[in-house]
């Protein structure tokens, strides 16, 4: 293994190690261009991506809240014919009694 030589500068005063900052060499500079632009085609795509699946989820969600309102509807509407169908049968049975 390759040994590494590492030159700390410490400073006069007491330092809390929280506080510290490390400092590193910087890299040589590496051609960024090609992948700076290869990043914003995939956020270009993604938000492309993110605006289907947004349209995809909120024709689900009024298609589910379209569902729920009509079981809503239909309970509501079996709820009077049976109330109807109720008084009618008391009406016919008061009726025959008479």
């Amino acid at each position: 293994m390759a040994e590494q030589n590492i030159e700390l500068e410490l400073p006069e005063e007491e330092v809390d190690i929280h506080e510290a900052d490390v400092i590193q060499e910087s890299t040589p500079d590496v051609d960024t261009s090609d992948q700076a632009i290869e990043e914003t085609q995939h956020t270009e795509e993604v938000d492309e991506y993110s605006a289907g699946v947004k349209k995809r989820i909120d024709k689900l969600t009024y298609r589910m809240r379209e569902a729920e309102r009509r079981e809503q509807e239909a309970i509501k509407f079996a709820q009077n014919v049976q109330a109807e169908n109720q008084t009618l049968q008391t009406k016919l049975t008061s009726s025959d009694s008479t």
